[in-house]
C-alpha cells in the first residue's frame, strides 16, 4: 500500500490555502505594515538629513529627479510628520500586494508574502530618512509595476499584439520612473519576473527556452529604461542647474581596487548578507537561504519537470543582487540593498507553499514579529539619541544665557569644536546611522549642528562659523576642558566656542 504524506503537515493537492479577496489581502498587508512601523509612525524623530529643509536641487544632482518632482508638486517638502510616513506605508503595502500577485501567489499566501516583505528590516534603513519615506515606497511600487506590465506583455493573447505593445512601453516607463526615485531599485524588477517564472514552472512545468527568451527580452527592456533614465536625469540637471553628483551606486562602482581585492571584498560582503551578519536587523535573511534548500529538497524532484532549470532560476535570483554587489565592491550601505525584502519573501513563500496553511501562518507570524522587534529597536535607538541631542542643545544654550548673556543673540558666531559621541550610548551594533548624534555625525559637522539646533532648540539662534572663525579661535582653546564639563563653553576672541573634542588639529566640517 503506497505511503501518503502526513496530512498534518502537507497541504492536499486541492487545498486552496483559504480564499481571500484582493481587498482583504491589501488591508491585512497594510495592517502588518503599520504595526511594523507603528513606533516610528507615532514617535516622530528628526533623522540625519531631516534637518535640511529643501532637498530638491540636491536630489536632482544625484539623478533622483522623480523624487524631486514628487516633492516639488505633489508631496510635502521635505516631509510632514506622520503624513509622509503614512503615505509611504500605504505605497509599501500596495507594492507588496502587487509583487505577490505578479509572482503568482493566491489566497492567504498573498498575505504571507506581503507580511514577510514589508516587515523585513532592510526597509527600515530607507524609511529612517523621512524626506524619502514616501517616495522610496512609491519607487518600489513602480519597480514592481514594471515587472507586472512586462509579464502581461509576454503572456498576452498572441492575436492582440498591437494592444500588448503599450504594456511593454508601460513596463519601460515604470522602470525609468523607479530609477528616477532611487537607482538601486533596478534590481527589484528582475527578481519579481524570476519569482513569477519560478512559481509558474511548478504549476505548468518548466520551459527553459521560452523562459530564457522572456528574461533576455526583459533585460533588453531594462537597458532601454537605463538609457532613458540617464538622458532624462541629465536633462533635469541641466534645467535645474543643479550640477551632477554620483549616486551611491555609481560612486561605489567607480572606485575599483585591483580585480582580486574587489572580488574578495564583494564575495565577503555577499557572504555576510547570506549569513545575516552584515547589518543589525538582517539576521533573518539566512531563512531565505535555508528556504532554497527546502525548495530543492522537497519540491523540485516531485513537482517540477525540469529540476535543473528550477535550480537555475533560484541561482539567478541570487545572481542579480550579487552582480550589483560586485559592481560596488560590497561597499553599499544597508539602505541601498533594495533587493533583500523581495528576495527574502519570495524564497520563503515558495518554499512553504506545500505545507498546511496553519503551519505556514504560524511560522510567518514568528518571523514577522521578530522583524518588528528589530525595526522598533532601530527607531527607538534613534529616538533616544535625538532626545539626548535636544537636551544637550538646551544645556549649551542655558550656559550661554546665564554665563555669557551678551553673546546669546542671533548676531553671535558659534564654533562647535570637534565631535561628541557621548549621546550614542544606546546605538546598536552595525546599524548604519541609526542612533547617530548630530554632534558626532561626520566628525563634527557645524552646518548640520546649526540646522539641527534651529529645528530642535529654536531659542538657539546664532551665526554659523566659517573656516576663518575656526582658525581665529584655534590658539585659545588648548586649556579648555571638553563637554560635558560646563567650562567647555567659553568665549574666545568674541566667538562662542563649544569644545566637544580635545583635538588641536580638528578642522571645520561643512
Amino acid at each position: 500500500m503506497p505511503m501518503s504524506r502526513p496530512a498534518s503537515i502537507f497541504a492536499s493537492r486541492d487545498e486552496s490555502h483559504a480564499s481571500i479577496s484582493t481587498y482583504q489581502a491589501f488591508l491585512l498587508i497594510l495592517a502588518v505594515t503599520i504595526v511594523s512601523y507603528g513606533y516610528n509612525l507615532t514617535n516622530f524623530t528628526l533623522n540625519i538629513d531631516g534637518e535640511i529643509a529643501d532637498n530638491i536641487l540636491h536630489t536632482i544632482s544625484l539623478g533622483r529627479w522623480g523624487h524631486a518632482f514628487l516633492h516639488a508638486y505633489l508631496l510635502p517638502e521635505p516631509y510632514l510628520p506622520y503624513f509622509t510616513d503614512l503615505v509611504g506605508l500605504i505605497a509599501l503595502a500596495l507594492a507588496a500586494l502587487l509583487a505577490a500577485k505578479t509572482i503568482g501567489f493566491t489566497g492567504v499566501m498573498t498575505v504571507v508574502f506581503g507580511a514577510l516583505m514589508v516587515s523585513f528590516p532592510q526597509l527600515a534603513y530607507q524609511l529612517q530618512f523621512t524626506n524619502q519615506a514616501d517616495t522610496y515606497p512609491i519607487g518600489l511600487l513602480l519597480a514592481v509595476l514594471s515587472a507586472y506590465f512586462y509579464i502581461r506583455f509576454a503572456f498576452g493573447t498572441p492575436q492582440r499584439w498591437r494592444t500588448r505593445y503599450p504594456t511593454l512601453l508601460l513596463s519601460i516607463v515604470s522602470a525609468t520612473l523607479a530609477l528616477s526615485i532611487y537607482q538601486t531599485l533596478i534590481v527589484v524588477s528582475p527578481l519579481v519576473v524570476l519569482g513569477f517564472l519560478l512559481v509558474r514552472s511548478q504549476s505548468e512545468g518548466a520551459r527553459p527556452g521560452r523562459d530564457m527568451m522572456l528574461l533576455v527580452g526583459y533585460a533588453a527592456a531594462l537597458v532601454v529604461s537605463l538609457v532613458v533614465y540617464f538622458l532624462t536625469a541629465k536633462a533635469a540637471q541641466g534645467l535645474a542647474g543643479s550640477g551632477s553628483q554620483a549616486s551611491y551606486l555609481l560612486a561605489h562602482a567607480s572606485e575599483f581596487e585591483t580585480l582580486s581585492d574587489s572580488l574578495l571584498l564583494s564575495l565577503t560582503f555577499f557572504g555576510e548578507l547570506l549569513q545575516g551578519t552584515s547589518f543589525y536587523g538582517l539576521g533573518a535573511f539566512p531563512i531565505a537561504v535555508v528556504a532554497v534548500a527546502l525548495i530543492i529538497g522537497l519540491r523540485i524532484g516531485a513537482r517540477w519537470q525540469d529540476p535543473v532549470w528550477a535550480t537555475a532560476l533560484l541561482s539567478m535570483m541570487f545572481l542579480v543582487p550579487l552582480t550589483m554587489i560586485l559592481a560596488t565592491q560590497g561597499s553599499l550601505p544597508p539602505r541601498a540593498l533594495s533587493f533583500m525584502p523581495v528576495l527574502f519573501a519570495t524564497m520563503i513563500a515558495v518554499a512553504v507553499k506545500p505545507f498546511k496553511i496553519q503551519w505556514v501562518v504560524a511560522g510567518a507570524l514568528f518571523v514577522v514579529l521578530s522583524n518588528i522587534a528589530m525595526i522598533t529597536n532601530l527607531f527607538y535607538s534613534d529616538h533616544l539619541v535625538r532626545q539626548a541631542d535636544i537636551q544637550m542643545g538646551k544645556q549649551i544654550q542655558s550656559i550661554i544665557d546665564n554665563q555669557f548673556p551678551g553673546y546669546a543673540g542671533s548676531e553671535t558666531t558659534r564654533v562647535f569644536w570637534g565631535a561628541y559621541g557621548g549621546n550614542e550610548s544606546r546605538r546598536l551594533p552595525e546599524s548604519d546611522i541609526f542612533g547617530t548624534s548630530f554632534f558626532n555625525y561626520g566628525g563634527g559637522n557645524n552646518h548640520r549642528i546649526f540646522l539641527f539646533l534651529q529645528h530642535a532648540v529654536p531659542i538657539a539662534q546664532y551665526q554659523r562659523a566659517t573656516s576663518a572663525d575656526v582658525e581665529r579661535v584655534r590658539g585659545g582653546i588648548a586649556d579648555m576642558p571638553t563637554w560635558p564639563d560646563p567650562r567647555a563653553v567659553a568665549v574666545v576672541d568674541g566667538i562662542v566656542v563649544i569644545k566637544l573634542q580635545d583635538d588641536p588639529e580638528w578642522s571645520m566640517k561643512f
